[in-house]
């Protein structure tokens, strides 16, 4: 009897002290698994800040038309990403900054002028002023002013 009532004694021992190490364990794990997902801090720059433009150059009849995937980032105007593509010519104004040439065309040929579009829209806004989004397109055109 006695060699019975020692070995139930040794048996609830070794599954009290189970139950708390998977107690104990549990506990930690969810703490830790909770403390991972901390909302983390942002960094300067990240995949989200960074995203593509169409960007369309239409000469006119004087050069064949050129389209663009322009990778832009947050921030960036219209002008910044025409400056990445082509070889430009500005002019600052009391209206901001001006496209006088693009790829050596200049305003004025055939009296023509550098008008933009968003999404084929006329820009309401000077070009250095309006900021690209993701997925737009930007088509600068070789017309006359209305």
């Amino acid at each position: 009897m006695k060699t019975k009532y020692t070995l139930l004694i040794i048996i609830t021992v070794i599954t009290s002290t189970i139950i708390s190490y998977f107690t104990i364990s549990a506990t930690f794990f969810q703490k830790t698994k909770s403390d991972s997902q901390a909302p983390a801090v942002k960094s300067v720059s990240t995949k989200a800040d960074i995203f593509f433009v169409s960007e369309e150059v239409d000469f006119g009849e004087l050069k064949p038309k050129t389209t663009l995937s322009i990778k832009a980032q947050t921030g960036e105007t219209v002008l910044d990403i025409l400056q990445k593509s082509t070889q430009l010519e500005t002019k600052q104004t009391s209206f901001g900054e001006m496209v006088e040439a693009i790829d050596g065309i200049k305003n004025g040929t055939d009296g023509k002028y550098w008008i933009y579009y968003v999404n084929n829209q006329p820009a309401t806004v000077g070009a250095g002023d309006f900021k690209a989004e993701a997925d737009q397109k930007i088509s600068w055109r070789l017309e006359k002013a209305q």
